[in-house]
Formats: C-alpha cells, structure tokens, sequence
C-alpha cells in the first residue's frame, strides 16, 4: 500500500512539472463556495507578470475580476454548465497594469477545478489598427490637396493669380500682379526655377513637373510643387501658364507617413500570421505569405482564388464565411488541417471586415498550439483518472482499517473489564496509551470515511427536530475535564432550549470538534466562551477563544481538505497539535448538508479567534 501512494504522489509530480513548463499560461482555479480561488500558475504566467501572481494565489475570482466583467461570466459558465469556454477579451493585468488581447480556454476538470489557458492575440490586434490608422491618414493626404493658378510672362513678371495662389503666398492680388516672379523665391530656388523657365521659354523639352521653395510676404518658407507649360497665344508673347502646390504640409506627413510605414512594416513583418486580402468572390487581391506557409500556397497569386490552396472540404464553410461577414462586419475564424510530406499541419484562419467589397484573412500555423491542446487533454484526462484512484484508494483504506481497529477495540475493552484490576501501573498506563490511540486512530478513519462521502455525494443526514441546547451542555460536560487539565475556562451563554430540524450525531460531531480546537489552540488560563441566539429565522452558533488566533491565510486553508495549520516554535508550546486537518472540512460539509453556513474571523495572531456556525430555525417549534 506504501508503494501505490508513493506511486499516486510521484506520479501527481511528474504531471505538475509537465504544466510548469508548458509555454503558454496555465491557470488552474478551484471552486469555492458560490466563487471560485486561484490556487495554481504554471511557469509561464509567473515569467509574464515577473512572479507578482503569487500575490493573487489564494484570491477569489470576485476580487480578481469585476463580477460583471467577460471574463468573470465565462468562469460561471464554464463552472455552471461544466463545459469547456473559449474566445478573445481584452484584458488589464492587476499584476503589472499592462493591456492585453488574449485567447481564452477555460476547460472543466471535476469536481471543481478550472483550468484555464492564453494566447497573446496583442500583436495581431495593433496590426489591424495600423493598418486603418494607415488608410485615414493616406486618405487625408488626398482630401486635402492644395493648388495655385498663375500666368507669367518672358519678363518674369505675374500676369494673373487667382484667390488660392495669394493664399499660399500672402500676398493680394493687387500686390502679386507685376511682381517679378522671382522675387517670391529663396536664394537656393532662384537659379533652379530661372535656368529651366529660360530653357522652357526656348521651347527647349525640360522637365514640366518640379519642386521648389517660395517665401510667403511675412518671410516664412514653404515648400511648393510647380506644373507647368508654355503657352504663346496668351498676351500677344510667349507667357509661362503654371499650377502651383502648396506641399510643405504633406512634406511633411510624407516624412511622418515614411516614419509610420517603416515602423508598420517592422510591425507587420513580426507577426506570424500570413495575410491575404480577398474580395466578396473569394478572388486574391493582396497577399504576404511568410516562409513557414508557402508550402500552403503554392504559386499563389492575385486573382486566384482562397479555397483553390485549402482543402475542398471547406470550401463552402469559407465562402459562408466571407459572406456573413461583409454584411455583419463582425470577424470570424475557422480552423482547419492539411498534410505536407506526410507531416499534419493545422492552420487557424481568422477573417476580418476590410471595405464594403472585401475581407482580410490572417493565416496562423496551429500546429504546435495544437499538439499542446492535445497535450493538455490528455494531462487533464489523466488528473481526472488520478483523482479518481485517489478518491477509491481514500475509500478503500478506510474501510479496511475498520477490521483490524474493531479487534484491537474488541481487545481493548476484553483488557480493561477482566484483567485492568490485576496489572501493574506501569502496563495499566501502556493500556490507557493503546486505548487513546485507538480511539485518535478510529477519529482518523471516522473522516477519512466522511470525505470519501463528501466525494461521492453520499454523506447523508438524519434530521429530526432535537433541542441543540442539549448537545451543547453534553458536549461541555464531555470537554470540561480536557479543559481543566489545560486550566481553560469554558463558559456558556445558550437559552434554556431552541429546537432545530438536524442530524443529531452529525451535529455533535461539528459542536466537538469547534469547541476541542478552541481548547487545543487556548494557552493556560485561558476562556471560551460558547453562545447561542436567534436572529430572524436563523441560530447562531459561536465558538470564541483567546488563543493563538488566525492569520488571513490560515482562514483561507482551515475549511479546506487536510488544511491543517501547523505552529511550532517556542510562542506555541502550549499547543496540542494532534489533528489530521480534516474535522473543519468535514464540519463545513456538514453545516452546508444542514442549509447552513460556517466561517472563522480573527483579528491576528495572538489575538483570540471566532467560529460561527448559522443554521434554519424549525419554525414549528
């Protein structure tokens, strides 16, 4: 039996250190009451936040997410409904303040674990932001062209300008019109614009199209572009007709668009994803394939068609696919799988909204992400069948140890009523040690028989309406020689009586065990005080003691499974530290079977602890 648990333990660590190194974050949540609790991050997740989630072990998910938040209702549905949740949020780390899209799959372990994995989607969404903050400003540019109208004649001298050429220039009409032209030119554009206009006037072929610089009348620069042509009907003469482009403006969004495009392009060439941008009839208007993908897309060009490179088999998926989305704008994925060279391949296709007439498509390899999903089943399977075995091998142990306990008690009590009289003091004393540790080993098997039922489902009550003032002063009676050997005051505030509908024996067991660990963790001199009242349709139970106390994180762990406090040291001598860390788990059950409620409040450490215990009031009585 040694080796099968040592076997069951060895085996739980092997897949433990198969998740820590997994590369993507694993979480796993238990359920808690009405909530759920972080109890567990692999590798990963403590590498992105930089190890601060091991702040939020042990927190609640209403305190980690906003209870009407995405991500909280995916929990409650993947709790409630007990079925795997997947999709994409956006998502504020409390661990490091940083925003991030995430994929999300919660997947349900029972009786009560999620685990939960992400992929970082943060990349592929800025590079659909890009691209649209790419579209606005190129269509900025164009909206907000500029040109100037002038005539000048073989003098240099402006013969007309119309309202937009004195705007860019500064000047009114009355003060351009027989100004040299070249007395609106910089130093560094004068010889330019005189050699070509002298060149042009000789009906010499140069360039009709060039750029410059004009100093407007309060002597800013600025940047223009001339189209110009020699026209010789005009004024009897050769005359120079000219449109002029104010582009000091789009200079320099061309120099923050280059700026923006070189960082875009960085950006877009960093994401794994292929892109394709396709039109309404599944045609190829765009593409990118990356290296990894062009096995995929073999001689792959524009006007080909998307399904003519994917399996027939999702053909019309992908254009049911297309079409939803040019009507519904919302974006769409579709995974598939293919095979190259005897190797399997799976691809995940996720299709967004681009233009009236068109969608993108980003083409992510799966492959690995898969054999992890894979992976990750197959763990959780094997958990599941571990959890099991645990749960048979708890049960069985329990049931086999009642036989060889029933013999030695048989012994015991055959000991103590023919032969106790005649033994010597020293084996009277080593009677009384085998009959303690009896009765500690038959307590042990008791809960661990109680756990198995709590697992099963099988932990039954026989209520009947009893008065629980009873039970209280029996068990008082019972504890008061254990807590004059401790020198404990045990004091009692109850009415006379108060009947409830309950398990009787059940309730005995909870009302010990709540008053012996007040005696256990209570030095010398100590007080503890038992109180019962009503309060509307409930009775309040409490156990409170001036003991060691107990600190926030003890609270969270004593109404779990084996979640026994240890405290050694010389400040905790006076403590009986005998207990399987199974009577308040056990005791929890039982309240809750009951329609109750149990909790422990404490100030801190050394500072005394309360138990309360709320249960229904038989309104009949």
């Amino acid at each position: 039996m040694e080796n099968e648990t040592e076997k069951l333990k060895l085996t739980l660590k092997r897949y433990k250190a198969i998740l820590e190194y997994v590369p993507i974050p694993i979480y796993i949540l238990k359920k808690h009451d009405d909530d759920l609790i972080l109890v567990y991050a692999n590798n990963a997740v403590y590498n992105m936040t930089k190890g601060k989630i091991a702040d939020y072990m042990g927190v609640r998910a209403r305190e980690l997410f906003d209870k009407d938040s995405l991500i909280f209702k995916r929990f409650q549905e993947c709790v409630d409904k007990k079925k795997r949740v997947e999709g994409d949020i956006k998502y504020k780390f409390r661990t490091t303040g940083e925003k991030r899209y995430l994929h999300s799959i919660l997947e349900f372990v029972p009786p009560d674990l999620v685990v939960v994995s992400t992929i970082d989607i943060t990349q592929q969404r800025l590079a659909e932001k890009k691209l649209r903050e790419s579209e606005a400003k190129y269509r900025s540019i164009v909206e907000s062209s500029h040109s100037g109208i002038l005539i000048v004649g073989n003098d240099y001298k402006f013969k007309y300008v119309n309202n937009k050429l004195c705007e860019i220039l500064g000047y009114s009409k009355e003060e351009l019109i027989g100004m040299d032209f070249r007395d609106i030119l910089d130093d560094e554009s004068k010889e330019l614009v005189s050699e070509r206009y002298i060149r042009r006037q000789r009906g010499e072929d140069v360039p009709s199209r060039y750029e410059f610089n004009v100093v407007r009348k309060n002597g800013e620069k600025r940047r223009v572009e001339i189209i110009s042509t020699v026209n010789t009907e005009l004024d009897k003469g050769v005359t120079t007709v000219a449109q002029i482009l104010d582009i000091t403006e789009q200079k320099q969004i061309e120099r923050k668009l280059m700026e923006s495009e070189r960082k875009f392009q960085k950006i877009f060439e960093a994401i794994p994803d292929s892109f394709l941008l396709i039109n309404k009839h599944n045609v190829i208007l765009d593409f990118n394939i990356k290296e990894k993908d062009k096995h995929l897309f073999n001689n792959i060009d524009s006007g080909k068609k998307l399904i003519d490179f994917l399996p027939i088999e999702y053909k019309e998926e992908i254009l049911k696919i297309i079409k939803e989305i040019l009507k519904t704008k919302q974006p769409q994925f579709i995974e598939f799988q293919t095979t190259h060279e005897n190797k399997q391949y799976f691809y995940e296709i996720r299709f967004l909204f681009y233009s009236k007439y068109s969608v993108i498509a980003f083409i992510r390899d799966i492959t690995e992400r898969k054999k992890i999903e894979l992976l990750i089943k197959e763990e959780i399977q094997k958990l599941k069948e571990l959890d099991e075995m645990r749960r048979d091998l708890i049960s069985t142990i329990s049931h086999e140890f009642k036989t060889p306990i029933m013999a030695i008690s048989g012994a015991c009590e055959i000991l103590y009523d023919g032969y106790a009289k005649k033994l010597k003091d020293e084996m009277f004393e080593m009677l009384n040690i085998i009959k303690r540790n009896k009765q500690r080993l038959e307590y042990l098997i008791n809960n661990l028989i109680d756990i198995s039922r709590t697992e099963y489902k099988k932990l039954f009550l026989n209520k009947q309406s009893h008065d629980i003032c009873i039970i209280i002063r029996e068990i008082v009676n019972e504890m008061q020689s254990y807590s004059n050997l401790r020198k404990i005051d045990l004091i009692m505030d109850i009415p006379d009586k108060l009947f409830l509908d309950i398990d009787v024996i059940r309730m005995e067991q909870v009302i010990s065990n709540l008053i012996s660990n007040a005696i256990k963790n209570t030095p010398p001199e100590g007080k503890i005080k038992i109180s019962l009242k009503t309060e509307d349709n409930w009775a309040i139970l409490e156990v409170k003691d001036t003991g060691v106390g107990l600190t926030k994180n003890e609270i969270k762990k004593i109404f779990t499974r084996f979640g026994k406090i240890d405290r050694i040291g010389e400040d905790f001598e006076f403590l009986d530290i005998k207990g399987s860390g199974l009577g308040l788990f056990i005791s929890k059950e039982i309240v809750e079977k009951h329609g109750g409620t149990i909790l422990a409040q404490s100030k801190g450490r050394f500072k005394g602890s309360k138990f309360a215990i709320k249960l229904p009031i038989n309104k009949n009585k």
